[in-house]
This record gives structure tokens, sequence and C-alpha cells, in this order.
């Protein structure tokens, strides 16, 4: 597998991201993720492999540089990459680079432009960034790029990683975004009814008239 970034995880503390963002994530090959709390987030980074953590601290000073506060003082979610959205902040940004192995940071609110820029910038990094985690942490080089696995993996080895706790954190955050995404589709995004006429057209409709009687009575 080449060493890429895979999946973002989406701590939104506030709603200074783009209104677009998961798509366009979607669309340029990343898997996201939303949490609403930094315990939540530092769960699904440990349990997802090739993941950045994508922070949106909002707009008020206080309460980014609360969230900030908070993320530096939680060592081990500084050793995964970072994209902070923030407003300014005096010494926010040799604060991040102390702490953090490898973070960027985009003034809030963000466009879209601005978080693809953020995000390319960091994934031409995240190699050299692979390499020393691995110098420094090997213990934690197996998570963030655990040894590629064929689609035969045993079901037991997977039992380690996935405890009820985690399967219900990871649930609640992929229905959370589905939920999300479901209500920014538009009605016309949505297929038309299966009628007969659309069987037949396709081949699936039954010849036999004693078949369609019973189709139609059901």
């Amino acid at each position: 597998m080449t060493d890429r970034i895979l999946n973002i995880v989406i701590l939104q503390k506030s709603r200074s991201l783009p209104a677009n963002l998961r798509e366009t994530l979607r669309q340029q090959g990343f898997s996201s993720h939303t949490v609403f709390d930094i315990d939540s987030a530092l769960q699904l980074l440990r349990e997802l492999p090739y993941a950045l953590l994508l922070a949106d601290c909002g707009e008020n000073r206080q309460v980014a540089a609360q969230t900030i506060k908070h993320l530096v003082d939680t060592p081990d979610i500084c050793d995964y990459p970072a994209l902070l959205v923030a407003p300014p902040l005096e010494g926010v940004r040799e604060a991040l680079d102390r702490y953090f192995m490898l973070v960027r940071s985009v003034e809030a609110p963000a466009g879209i432009t601005q978080v693809m820029e953020a995000l390319m910038w960091l994934g031409r990094e995240y190699p050299e960034y692979l390499k020393r985690l691995a110098k420094i942490a090997p213990q934690k080089i197996r998570l963030v790029r655990p040894a590629d696995q064929t689609t035969t993996t045993p079901l037991s080895g997977l039992e380690p990683q996935l405890g009820p706790i985690n399967i219900a954190t990871r649930l609640i955050a992929d229905l959370r975004d589905l939920a999300e995404q479901i209500g920014e589709l538009g009605g016309e995004r949505y297929g038309s009814r299966i009628n007969e006429a659309l069987l037949i057209e396709h081949g699936c409709y039954p010849e036999e008239p004693a078949a369609r009687a019973a189709g139609s009575s059901g």
C-alpha cells in the first residue's frame, strides 16, 4: 500500500468548516469521520490506519485557544498529523510546531481551497513523517501503518482492535456523517420508482402470464 493519508478524523467544535468539505474529501479519495470531542478523536486515530486529525477549533479566539491547549495537553494525539482551523492566535504556530510531529494551520473560517491546499501540503510531508515516527516510536508506527492485509484476514485478528466501545464510537460517527450527507441531497438525487415498463425494458419481468398475475396481486 502506498504511504498516503487515507482517513480524515474531523473534530468539529464549531461550524467554521466549508459546507462541501466531506464531499470534496470523498472525491479526492479520503474517508472522513466526524467526532465532537477530543477523546473520541484520539480513539478513532488509534483505530484507523493512515489517519489525520482535522480540528475545527472555531472562530471564537477563547474557545479556539482552549481547544488547542487541550490538544497539546494530550500527548498521544500530537503524534498524528494534524490540520487545525482556528483564528489567528499569538504564539500558536510555535506551540503547534513544538508539540505536533506534523501540523498545518488554516485561518477560520476556512474555504475549501485553503483546506485542500493544506491537506496536499501535509500529504507531501507524510512519507517523511512516517519515517520519523518509525524511528521515534516503532510501537506506534504499527498502528499508523499496519502490515498489508488481504481480504481473507481472519475475524479473530480484528477482535483486539474492535471491542464493543470502539464499534459503538465508529458506528455513531459514521451514522452522523451519513445523516449529514443525506440532509444535503435534494429530491432530484433519488432514483425514480421501479414500474412494470422499466422491468420489461431490462428483461426482469416474467414472461409467463401466471407469474405476472401473481406479481400484480402481491
